[in-house]
């Protein structure tokens, strides 16, 4: 397994990619709101490669986390060919995302 990490801004930011040959599975996302006291409002999508992050790529919606506290995304494993992605926005930008994945 690996990890990466990154802040969602409030703007579209890419959590995690898809490689060249191979299929990289998700198996968990935390979205961990590092505010020590406002909350953050995330929404994120899983879009293919010629897929764009709207409505239509929608995996959660305005999910509102609170200061301190982390939203698990772990029930459902992803996979991710080149080009695929998840990307994420908040509405502040306090919002730390780590996926766990592997390539096979």
């Amino acid at each position: 397994m690996a990890l990466s990490s990154t802040v969602v801004a409030n703007s579209n930011t890419t959590i995690i990619s898809g490689t060249a040959n191979k299929v990289r599975a998700v198996t968990c996302i935390f979205f961990c709101n590092t505010h020590a006291t406002n909350s953050d409002i995330i929404t994120v999508y899983a879009v293919p490669t010629t897929g764009t992050a709207d409505d239509s790529t929608t995996i959660i919606k305005s999910a509102e986390i609170n200061a301190t506290d982390t939203l698990t995304f772990d029930t459902e494993k992803l996979l991710l060919d080149d080009g695929d992605s998840i990307i994420g926005i908040c509405t502040t930008g306090t919002v730390s995302a780590t996926a766990s994945y592997t390539d096979v």
